[in-house]
């Protein structure tokens, strides 16, 4: 959210790269998106792995020989 209104930004000058430095920065970043992407989906499922290895077995949901054939399934 931006501090300032949007006409005041709008009266300031920005530089915009050629098409070229353009490309060539993507290729250069692109790896880098990548693994951020990568690790949101590892993210997600190690945080579903603990809700099911923490929760659970303690609420007595699930017996802890069936949490670890779920987690053998996630993997």
């Amino acid at each position: 959210m931006p501090r300032t209104k949007w006409s005041d930004m709008g009266r300031h000058m920005i530089c915009l790269p050629s098409v070229s430095v353009a490309h060539c920065f993507q290729i250069l970043i692109q790896p880098l998106v990548n693994k951020i992407i990568g690790d949101i989906y590892e993210n997600k499922t190690l945080a579903q792995l603990r809700d099911l290895l923490i929760s659970k077995p303690m609420s007595g949901e699930i017996r802890l020989r069936d949490a670890e054939k779920a987690v053998e399934a996630m993997v």
